[in-house]
């Protein structure tokens, strides 16, 4: 299993809760029936992955540079 990378994890209740509902969109039209569970990472690294399991992580930076949702 893979492991989770180390650092603060953003526990912003409005934040999270605007990323679990693109989370949800997506997993609406995937042909998966897996769980997806969503990690935002609060650190210097521009960064995102998919890891098994359904885990998906995403670097603080990316949000932050984003222009839209999509």
């Amino acid at each position: 299993m893979a492991s989770l990378p180390q650092g603060q994890f953003c526990r912003n209740k409005a934040g999270l809760a605007a990323l679990h509902g693109l989370v949800d969109k997506l997993a609406d039209v995937s042909e998966s029936d897996q769980e997806f569970r969503i990690y935002v990472v609060q650190s210097a690294t521009l960064n995102a992955f998919a890891a098994p399991g359904g885990r998906i992580v995403i670097f603080s930076p990316i949000i932050d540079q984003a222009q839209s949702p999509e």
